[in-house]
């Protein structure tokens, strides 16, 4: 998929885990315009395996509760939930890796998924 937004060469995304949910996923939860489109929107937990995400940026579906199963396998929490703090706690971050026993892409594919405290609508991952 065409980015519309411009990104000079050498530019490079390295937000802190801060960033990711006090800016990013609080504006989506809130519904306030992003200043660029550098944070797809997309379903993570469908019928499509992330690689085929990775390449087509599903969109995604307004659900409230995450399964967390994706094309033929599935998304599993590999540790606890971890605090991201800004002075007090703004939401948290998980990590998984992809499971299909079948796939020659089994525990090949890492996740990091952020939720802002006291929302589960949205996830940014």
């Amino acid at each position: 998929m065409a980015s519309s937004s411009f990104l000079p060469p050498g530019y490079k995304f390295r937000p802190t885990d801060v960033d990711l949910i006090g800016h990013y996923l609080h504006k989506k939860f809130f519904g306030l315009p992003l200043s660029s489109d550098i944070v797809k929107d997309c379903d993570l937990y469908g019928s499509q395996e992330p690689w085929e995400i990775w390449e087509f940026y599903k969109k995604s579906s307004k659900s409230k509760i995450f399964c967390r199963k994706v094309g033929l396998g599935a998304w599993q929490g590999e540790d606890a939930a971890q605090e991201i703090q800004d002075n007090r706690v703004i939401g948290y971050k998980k990590r998984f890796r992809y499971e299909n026993k079948g796939s020659e892409h089994y525990g090949e594919w890492i996740m990091h998924e952020y939720t802002l405290l006291g929302q589960d609508q949205f996830v940014l991952c």
